[in-house]
């Protein structure tokens, strides 16, 4: 039962966290509407980007038009994935003794959730984009 108290708790102040730090500074924008397009190559001019770095990810990976699919909804599956890839890990660190090994098993784990998940959201909304899934 505590496992689970600390799982909640812990998403739901990751959630606060990315909703203030994501969606609601990406939707405050004088144009949130249609965000700018990601240039494959970055020039050195544009170091200050508009897009966060976890859409700006997706979208050069996956190749995922903002145009097409709905930005604000976007934003809430980010922002949700996210905190429960750092919900899961930290109640799974929690059952293992030893700050070191703590250290090694987040480390390694963490890459992987987030491989798999940011990989689930990108193919997801891929095929959102062309169309195959219509109610997102």
């Amino acid at each position: 039962m505590e496992e689970v108290i600390l799982f909640i708790g812990v998403f739901l102040i990751a959630f606060l966290l990315y909703y203030f730090r994501l969606i609601r500074k990406e939707l405050n924008k004088d144009k949130p509407k249609k965000p700018r397009k990601v240039l494959k190559r970055r020039k050195k001019k544009e170091t200050s980007r508009d897009l966060p770095v976890e859409v700006e990810y997706l979208v050069l990976r996956y190749k995922i038009d903002l145009t097409k699919i709905s930005y604000k909804k976007f934003l809430y599956v980010i922002a949700l994935v996210s905190s429960f890839d750092i919900a899961l890990l930290l109640t799974i660190v929690s059952f293992i003794d030893g700050f070191i090994l703590q250290l090694l098993v987040s480390f390694v784990l963490a890459i992987v959730l987030i491989l798999i998940s940011f990989h689930l959201v990108g193919t997801y909304f891929k095929k959102v984009e062309k169309g195959k899934k219509k109610d997102v």
